[in-house]
């Protein structure tokens, strides 16, 4: 009997994410997201070198020739002085484009080919949906999930579920979505990793969506300016 109680002990807590999880209030979860990318704002500098990456992917079923994947790293020294790589594929195309800011100047190439020079450009902002039609109804999820480790840190996670309805304006086609979203929050407060899953039905189509985006400080990174060919030197 004893045996038993003991093993009840150990899953209950080698599964603390899910015995800890309960439902909250958006009041509750913005509470805790907001400010919290506030340890990478560009525009309140803390001195913190760090790397923000996006990978993301999209399928329709049935139609493997439309996946569609990305991934996109871009490196702070500073406010003025990073580096962005951004590589995707479709289908058996792919691409990869990358550039430099260092300073008041900016370095560009495609494919792993020569620097050039390029204009000036701002970081990544990241990926921005397309404009939609208002939702004609929506039911939103709020939860505590528990703690899991996350690197060196133990991260505080968070879900948010989202499940939409949309009336397309133009031909009146509905659309049918649900999303789910990961939040993990670091020791400080600061956000260092979101997953987010969505599968949406228009008609006979089924679209499946994959976001994840990631932040980690690295005081390693430095930007130094590309060697340019003797053409661009000129």
């Amino acid at each position: 009997m004893k045996n038993i109680v003991w093993l009840l002990i150990v899953l209950f807590i080698s599964t603390g994410v899910y015995a800890q999880e309960k439902a909250l209030t958006q009041a509750q979860f913005d509470a805790v997201h907001q400010g919290s990318l506030e340890a990478w704002s560009l525009d309140n500098w803390r001195g913190k070198p760090f790397r923000r990456i996006i990978i993301t992917g999209s399928r329709l079923e049935g139609r493997p020739q439309t996946d569609y994947t990305s991934k996109s790293i871009v490196e702070y020294a500073s406010p003025t002085d990073f580096r962005t790589v951004y590589e995707s594929s479709l289908g058996a195309k792919k691409s990869k484009t990358e550039s430099v800011r260092a300073g008041d100047k900016t370095y560009l190439r495609k494919d792993d080919g020569d620097w050039q020079n390029g204009t000036r450009q701002s970081p990544m902002e990241g990926v921005k949906p397309p404009p939609a039609d208002k939702a004609a109804s929506e039911d939103v999820e709020y939860k505590f999930l528990g703690t899991e480790k996350l690197g060196n840190q133990t991260a505080k996670v968070y879900a948010v579920h989202v499940k939409t309805k949309r009336i397309n304006s133009a031909d009146g086609q509905e659309t049918i979505a649900d999303t789910t979203t990961k939040y993990w929050f670091g020791e400080d407060g600061a956000l260092l990793k979101t997953d987010m899953v969505a599968e949406s039905r228009t008609g006979e189509k089924t679209y499946h969506t994959l976001v994840t985006q990631i932040w980690e400080a690295d005081e390693n990174i430095k930007i130094i300016a590309p060697t340019l060919n003797a053409a661009q030197q000129k």
